[in-house]
């Protein structure tokens, strides 16, 4: 029995204090159009229960954030819409629980509404030694994008676990990225990002190569001929 629920069967009351807790403070961008974006989170904790859950966002690189939704407990994605295109918006996500407590924000994720162009595709990964230590990404460049391209970022998942960020400020003219820091005997994913020199960014969901098996060394082996010969 929870100590609320004692408090009250003896007259009691309980003012209950506890904001609620992320398991994880990552906001992440699940796809964004010119007048719409994705998001979802991992839920937040609570000594009580959580609630509910509330979007906040602004536009701009600087501004004042607003309320733009309020979501059940249950809720864990979002769609946003009536963005404009082409925009810069900051996000973040609170936990409130029944006491009307609400958590710290997650991290904010600021993204840019698209309004066309071709961001990195065709991504893939290869193998590039015996070792497994050396993967090449090769993409093909963005093109007619609503903002000017100002560098690539690489965002890589190791068999199943998360994407994250490995390198930024790859150049704008390039069109491939070396990883020297792999090993054998995983599965290696990347996506490619590309981004403005205003801080604006493609999704980095927009593509990704399918994976690319780091094989162990080969084992290399040598018949060695013994017998003697008499004369």
């Amino acid at each position: 029995m929870s100590i609320c629920k004692l408090l009250r069967r003896r007259g009691g009351s309980y003012s209950d204090t506890t904001v609620p807790v992320w398991k994880s403070t990552t906001l992440t961008v699940t796809g964004e159009t010119a007048s719409s974006i994705g998001l979802s989170w991992t839920g937040a904790t609570d000594n009580v229960g959580v609630t509910g859950y509330s979007v906040w966002k602004h536009s701009g690189a600087t501004g004042t954030f607003t309320l733009h939704a309020s979501l059940s407990s249950g809720t864990l994605s979002y769609n946003v819409t009536g963005l404009s295109s082409d925009t810069q918006y900051v996000f973040y996500v609170k936990a409130t629980d029944a006491a009307g407590n609400t958590s710290n924000t997650n991290t904010a994720s600021q993204y840019t509404t698209v309004t066309g162009g071709s961001f990195p595709s065709n991504i893939d990964s290869y193998q590039s030694d015996n070792a497994g230590n050396t993967v090449v990404t090769t993409w093909d460049a963005a093109a007619s994008l609503a903002f000017t391209l100002a560098s690539y970022t690489i965002w890589v998942r190791i068999d199943n676990g998360s994407f994250s960020v490995i390198k930024t400020g790859v150049s704008s003219t390039a069109t491939s990225w070396v990883d020297n820091g792999t090993m054998p005997g995983f599965d290696y994913y990347s996506r490619v990002q590309a981004i403005g020199t205003g801080g604006q960014k493609s999704p980095p969901d927009a593509d990704m190569d399918d994976p690319t098996i780091l094989y162990p060394p080969f084992a290399m082996t040598t018949t060695v001929d013994t017998t003697t010969t008499t004369s």
